[in-house]
C-alpha cells in the first residue's frame, strides 16, 4: 500500500510557542514518531510549520542530524521499518532538529530490547559531551554514574538525595538510598550501564531517578 508523506496545515504560531519549542525538547519512552511520514518528513515536520524554516534547509539540518545518530540511511524510510533503537535515534534526532537549550529525556530505554540500549546511550554520551543540557529519567545507573553531574533520588513523589554521581553512588548519604543501591547492586552486580534497572514509579513498586547534566 503507498503512503502520502503529505503534512496536514498546521495552524498559525504565536512567538511564545515557537520560543517555548526552542528552549526545551522531549525523549519519551515511546518515540511518538508520525508513523504516515517518512523519517526525513518527521525532522522537518516541527521545523517547517513551528519555525518556519524553509523546507530545503530544514532538510539539510535534518540529515545533518541525522547523521549525528548514525541513521542517515533511514531518511526515506517509516518509522515501521525501523528497530526500537533506530526509531528512538530517529526522535532524538528529530528534537534536535529544533536547536533546544536542554533536552528531557522520560526513560529513553525502557522500550527498548536489550541490544538497542547501548546505541541509544552512546548517542546520549555524544550529546552530553557536546555540552548540552540534559534532564534524564533513567533506569540505567551506569550511565547516570558515568555522564550525569548531578543526580537526584526520589522516593513516593519526594527527593530523598541529591549529589554528585560520585558521592552518590559511593558514599550515599540517607538510609533509603543505602537501602535503594545495596538491593541495585546485590541483584544486578557491576555490570556497566545496564547494571542497575529502576524506574520513575512509587517507591512500593519501583523507585526513580533523575540524572541532571547541567
Amino acid at each position: 500500500m503507498a503512503r502520502s508523506s503529505s503534512r496536514a496545515r498546521s495552524p498559525p504560531t504565536t512567538s511564545s510557542t515557537s520560543n517555548r519549542c526552542a528552549a526545551r525538547w522531549h525523549g519519551l519512552q515511546h518515540f511518538n514518531l508520525f508513523p504516515h511520514l517518512s523519517v526525513l518528513d518527521n525532522l522537518t515536520l516541527a521545523p517547517i510549520w513551528v519555525r518556519n524554516t524553509p523546507k530545503v534547509e530544514a532538510e539539510d539540518a535534518a540529515m545533518k542530524y541525522l547523521e549525528r545518530v548514525k541513521t542517515p540511511e533511514q531518511a526515506k524510510k517509516y518509522p515501521g521499518q525501523l528497530s526500537g533503537g533506530q526509531q528512538q535515534r530517529v526522535a532524538i534526532a528529530r528534537s534536535l532538529c529544533m536547536n533546544p537549550k536542554i533536552m528531557l529525556f522520560d526513560e529513553p530505554t525502557s522500550a527498548l530490547d536489550p541490544e538497542m540500549i547501548k546505541e541509544v546511550l552512546d548517542v546520549m554520551v555524544e550529546l552530553a559531551e557536546t555540552g548540552m543540557t540534559m534532564l534524564v529519567v533513567t533506569d540505567e545507573m551506569g550511565f547516570a554514574k558515568t555522564v550525569a553531574n548531578r543526580v537526584i533520588f526520589m522516593d513516593e513523589g519526594q527527593i530523598t538525595e541529591k549529589n554528585e554521581p560520585h558521592e552518590f553512588f559511593d558514599n550515599p548519604q540517607s538510609d533509603r538510598t543505602k537501602l535503594f543501591l545495596s538491593q541495585i547492586l546485590a541483584h544486578r552486580g557491576d555490570a556497566g550501564p545496564a547494571a542497575a534497572l529502576t524506574c520513575f514509579c512509587t517507591a512500593r513498586r519501583r523507585i526513580g531517578s533523575t540524572t541532571t547534566l547541567l
